[in-house]
Formats: structure tokens, C-alpha cells, sequence
């Protein structure tokens, strides 16, 4: 092979003495040999002529050419490159031929050698020998289908565990907030106990009656024959503490048209002022006269404004009777109610009733009945009994509510839980009745 490649050598040397004409060619004519044949590339300089015409063989030994090599067209980015691949002995040499770009300038440079012999440089393209691989994954319908199967079951699970961790936190949440409802009503229930200790008395009239001491006045508003009309320290109702205290302002402005009359003024007693108690919270919705006690004169009034206005000075000319019981000098002791619940007729019933001086019981200057009423009012406001049972009822509905949704969010808890097992369950029969992996339905392709 090396005997045949110097003949070679020796054969162009001797053919290119002399003279090397290259004529200048335009771009936009056709190109010249060495760009239609990739096989060699020639080059002019003006010292030189180079020529490439043969692949680098880099060992006879392990190459042997044959008349039809296997030529490949390889279109990638390595272009201009002559790749041969190696074959064992008594096989064809595998040439890969890729296309050679080559740029024709526009000036050619034409060279007279002078030499006794042109000097030939062979330029001896280095083999380079590239294996690319590539896989494809071809992947089959029934694998899509089973794939989908394994995403619905995994995406069941994981909506099965957010619905218990939700529950969870849920049921934390309320917890959290239950416990600091428990024991916030235990301090409120502590601090009412201790408040009662020390001041055992309602905030209404049977309270009051208790502060004073007044028996008799207890066992009127207890045994009264409609006694169930009372709702002691209801809002609106006669025995309110606020009513109370407004009644006594009306019974002022009575012993001033008493006192404009010639007359002495009335005095005040816890009986009287429980028989009015118990009167008018019968007679707000019922639009007549009680009736319930003896021995004692009554007014009643209906509706907003002034009651002495209708009482006195609308009957004083005539002397009507509610007129006459105001002013008759044979009444010494008063009482008066007011009753502006929501079951009051009109909106408001007033009523006062006038008993002679025999009538049994303490009985007050206003000035002194206010100083005692004031006093349990101010306490009774101070230890605000009534507030701090409103806290405790309003704790305990919020401990009620939260207990319900506590077993509410537990109910949901255990429904999730539920459904992971059945979730996981099924995800594991899934992977009995069609494994992820069969070993068929895949191939792997090598180009």
C-alpha cells in the first residue's frame, strides 16, 4: 500500500512542473472542481501548491480498501469532515462523506514557480470516528390508559389526605377556641360567686325588697294572684330597677299638685309600691283594673305623654275620679309602676295607687325612699350580677355551638380517613390487576 501511495506522489509531481495558471473566476459563476468534488480541496499561494486528496489511512495493517467503499451522507453541524469507520479485516471500509461548504473568493492569485521542482504538500485530513446515539421511548395506548388509571387513584388519595388535614386543622382550630371559652366562663362563674358573697341581691325589685328587708312587700310580688304577669327584671317589666327609679320621679311631681292643692304629701311604702308593681304588669296588656288587693284607690294611664296631664289637669275641672284620688286629704300613702315591655298596650302603662294612713308597712318621705332605692342601685349596678350572668350565658351558648361543629369537624375526619384507606386500597388492587412494569409495551430504538 505505501509503494502504490509514493507512485502516486511521484506522478503528480512530475505533471505539476512548470507554469500554474488560475484563472479568476465571478461568484456568481459556477463553481470551481474542488468545490463540485468534496473529495479534495486545492489551494494557490504564491509559494506553494497543497493538495488533499486522500483520507488519513493510519494503518494498512487494520484497514483494507476495496473497490465500492460504503459511503453515508451525514447532514449534522461537523460539516467538511471525512469520517471513516473502522471494520475488521475482510470488510469494506465505512466512508461517511458530509458536504464541504467552501467560499470562492473573488481574487485569484496567480503563482509562477521557479523551483526545479514544485514542493507538494499533502495535507492529511485527520479520521475522526463519531457514534451518536439515540433513544426513543415509544410508549403504547394501553400504557397511556394504564397510566391514567394510576394518576386517578393517586390523585383520589392525595384529595382524601387535604380533606383529613383540613378536618384536622379544623378540629384544632375549635378545640383551641373551646378551651379558652371553658375557661373564660370559669373565671366569670368564680367572679359572680364571689360578687354574690358579698352582695346576694338581684338587680330588680324582689332585690331591692331583700336590701330593705320588706317582707311584706316579697310575699305581694310572690303570691299576687297574677303574680306570673311579673318577670322580675325583665326589661320593660314594673319591678326593673330603671322603672323603679322613674316611678319615684312621678310620685315627686304628684306631691307637688298636692302641695298646690293645700294638701299634705304622700308617703311612700314597699307595699304600695309592690301592689303597683304587680297591678300594672297586669293591666299594660290587659286594658282594665288588676283588682288583685282591697282597701286601696288606683290610676291608669295608656300610652305616651305626661299621666297627670289626663289625671289632673284634664279632670280637675270636672273632678273626675282619677282627679279626686290625687288630691283626697284621706290618702297618705302612694305607690306607682310603670310598664313599657313590648307587651304593653299603647307602648307604656303608668299606674299609681293612693291607701289611707292606716295602711300598714314603713312608709317614706320621697326624698328618704329614694335614699334607700339609690343606695341598692348603685351597689347593685357596681356588682353588675346581671352582666356578668349575661357574660356566662353568652359563654356557654358559644361552648354549645363550638362543641356542635367540634363533632362536625370530627364526622368529617373520620369520613376522610375513611376514604384514604378505600383510596390506598384500591390503588393497591390496581397494582395487583395491572403492574406498572410487565417488561412488554416499551422499546428502546438506537439510531
Amino acid at each position: 500500500m505505501k509503494k502504490i501511495i509514493i507512485a502516486a506522489v511521484a506522478a503528480v509531481l512530475l505533471c505539476g512542473c512548470g507554469q500554474v495558471d488560475v484563472k479568476k473566476r465571478n461568484n456568481d459563476n459556477s463553481q470551481n472542481d474542488s468545490e463540485n468534488n468534496p473529495l479534495f480541496t486545492t489551494t494557490t499561494t504564491s509559494d506553494t501548491l497543497s493538495t488533499n486528496f486522500f483520507p488519513q489511512i493510519d494503518d494498512e495493517d487494520d484497514y483494507i480498501a476495496t473497490t465500492q467503499p460504503d459511503i453515508q451522507f451525514i447532514d449534522d453541524e461537523n460539516l467538511g469532515t471525512v469520517k471513516t469507520k473502522k471494520t475488521k479485516k475482510s470488510t469494506e471500509p465505512v466512508i461517511t462523506i458530509q458536504p464541504v461548504t467552501t467560499t470562492t473568493s473573488q481574487t485569484t492569485t496567480t503563482t509562477t514557480t521557479t523551483t526545479p521542482r514544485p514542493t507538494t504538500t499533502t495535507t492529511t485530513r485527520q479520521t475522526t470516528t463519531t457514534t451518536k446515539a439515540s433513544t426513543t421511548t415509544t410508549t403504547t395506548t394501553a400504557d397511556t390508559s394504564k397510566q391514567k388509571k394510576y394518576d386517578e387513584a393517586q390523585a383520589r388519595i392525595d384529595a382524601a389526605k387535604t380533606a383529613s388535614a383540613a378536618a384536622e386543622k379544623t378540629i384544632t382550630t375549635i378545640q383551641t377556641k373551646l378551651d379558652e371559652a371553658y375557661a373564660k366562663l370559669a373565671a366569670e362563674q368564680q367572679l359572680l360567686e364571689t360578687i354574690k358573697a358579698a352582695f346576694p341581691y338581684s338587680a330588680d325589685a324582689d332585690g331591692f325588697f331583700n336590701y330593705v328587708q320588706a317582707a311584706d312587700a316579697i310575699s305581694i310580688l310572690k303570691n299576687a294572684e297574677y303574680a306570673s304577669s311579673t318577670i322580675m327584671g325583665g326589661s320593660g317589666d314594673a319591678s326593673s330597677l330603671e322603672n323603679i327609679k322613674r316611678s319615684l320621679e312621678y310620685i315627686r311631681k304628684c306631691n307637688e299638685i298636692r302641695e298646690a292643692e293645700g294638701q299634705p304629701e304622700l308617703r311612700v311604702s314597699d307595699r304600695m309600691m309592690a301592689y303597683a308593681i304587680a297591678d300594672v304588669n297586669v293591666s299594660a296588656s290587659y286594658q282594665d283594673h288588676a283588682r288583685q288587693f282591697e282597701d286601696i284607690a288606683e290610676n291608669l294611664k295608656w300610652g305616651s305623654g305626661d299621666p297627670f296631664e289626663s289625671w289632673y289637669d284634664s279632670e280637675k275641672a270636672a273632678e273626675g275620679g282619677h282627679y279626686l284620688n290625687i288630691v283626697d286629704p284621706e290618702n297618705g300613702v302612694t305607690g306607682f309602676a310603670i310598664n313599657n315591655s313590648s307587651n304593653a298596650i299603647l307602648g307604656i302603662c303608668c299606674c299609681q295607687v293612693f291607701g289611707g294612713y292606716s295602711t300598714p308597712g314603713d312608709a317614706y318621705s320621697v326624698s328618704a325612699y329614694e335614699n334607700r332605692f339609690n343606695d341598692f342601685y348603685k351597689k347593685a349596678k357596681a356588682a353588675d350580677v346581671a352582666g356578668h350572668e349575661k357574660n356566662i350565658a353568652t359563654l356557654q351558648e358559644a361552648i354549645d355551638l363550638g362543641k356542635s361543629e367540634l363533632d362536625k369537624a370530627k364526622a368529617t375526619k373520620e369520613a376522610a380517613d375513611k376514604e384514604i384507606a378505600d383510596a390506598t386500597a384500591a390503588y393497591e388492587k390496581l397494582e395487583k390487576e395491572e403492574p406498572k412494569h410487565t417488561g412488554t409495551g416499551h422499546r428502546e430504538i438506537t439510531l
